[in-house]
């Protein structure tokens, strides 16, 4: 069976978090809808542009999106943004991510290596990998098995030549210029940063750390909460009134999504701001369902069970009952899943485009 994390969407709770792959311009994305058990994609503006004829399909990654049908025989195909099959996604691969950079990571279904797909269908960079990343900011993370047939672990850059390399210690993607690393410090894994070069910016002393964004990353310290600079110096230190937590959170349109362990004094929790301050206040927010994506941020109320679209001022634009689960915005629109099983897409003005 082949895995897409295009995510194929068999039904309409099958969309997953794929509205965070970056996206071409304006109008080279297109949305998928359901109907009659069949799915078709509509445009930014609710038409119809590809009919409900295939089985499945994702949602669009950099103009492209990946559509199948069972019938007569099952077929794979990448499609652009209108509507038009590309080429057929051969049998042999078993997986493939969204598109990054024009790339696409893919799976050989015989020797379970992976490589990377352009957007014509070829294999640019080999199948020599035991697991691939998706690119980002130019560098994708890899591992792979050296001379010795030790694991390495590296970023390669859209070419596939070799960035840097290390033997275990490198984590996560870049962002904001920088990627974090892993070590050992007295028996405890402890981590830092590095920048596009390899070079360690940030030495590994944080035992938590999140990604950084808008020029900040959360870290945890000495069984601290701290904000951070990308020098590693302590911009705001936090005092939570309750337990651990797992996630870290990332800024996005100058708003950080706390989680239901993080209050602050007076036991104040919702979207946080760069001052470190809970921004909207008077809003009362129970619980905030999607964190900001292109000036928007769904939220529920207190006392109430419908959904909320607010802008980056705390303004509710529209609010929605009966929903079981929106995603955030993608090139303007923003799918909300219904409690019946429906799937509806909100612009940014909380108009209704798509029932």
């Amino acid at each position: 069976m082949r895995i897409f994390k295009f995510s194929f969407m068999s039904s309409v709770l099958m969309l997953l978090t794929l509205f965070q792959v970056v996206q071409a311009a304006s109008g080279d994305v297109l949305y998928p809808v359901y109907k009659d058990k069949k799915w078709g994609y509509i445009d930014q503006s609710g038409n119809v542009v590809v009919d409900f004829k295939y089985d499945r399909t994702s949602t669009f990654s950099e103009g492209f999106g990946v559509v199948s049908l069972k019938k007569p025989e099952k077929k794979v195909y990448l499609i652009d943004a209108k509507g038009d099959i590309l080429f057929e996604i051969p049998d042999t691969i078993s997986r493939m991510d969204p598109f990054s950079h024009g790339l696409a990571v893919v799976k050989d279904k015989e020797t379970k290596l992976f490589g990377y797909m352009d957007t014509k269908g070829k294999i640019v960079i080999p199948f020599k990998y035991q697991y691939a990343q998706a690119f980002s900011e130019g560098l994708a993370k890899v591992e792979y098995k050296d001379e010795q047939g030790e694991r390495r672990v590296g970023y390669i850059d859209t070419e596939g030549k070799l960035a840097f390399e290390a033997d275990k210690w490198l984590k996560g993607n870049f962002s904001d210029g920088l990627a974090h690393i892993r070590t050992v410090k007295n028996d405890k894994f402890v981590y830092g940063f590095i920048d596009k070069s390899g070079k360690v910016v940030i030495e590994p002393r944080f035992r938590k750390i999140a990604p950084f964004s808008e020029g900040l990353a959360f870290a945890k310290e000495n069984g601290k909460i701290l904000m951070i600079d990308k020098k590693g110096k302590t911009v705001i230190t936090f005092e939570f009134e309750t337990g651990d937590f797992e996630t870290f959170p990332v800024f996005s349109d100058g708003y950080a999504k706390l989680y239901y362990k993080w209050k602050l004094p007076g036991n104040k929790w919702g979207f946080i701001n760069k001052d470190g301050e809970v921004a909207f206040p008077e809003l009362a927010i129970s619980s905030m369902r999607t964190p900001f994506s292109e000036g928007r941020a769904w939220i529920m109320l207190k006392g109430s069970k419908d959904l909320v679209l607010i802008d980056t001022k705390g303004k509710v634009l529209v609010k929605v009952p009966d929903a079981k689960k929106p995603e955030k915005f993608q090139d303007g629109l923003s799918p909300v899943f219904m409690k019946d099983r429906s799937i509806r897409y909100y612009n940014r003005d909380g108009e209704l485009v798509w029932k």
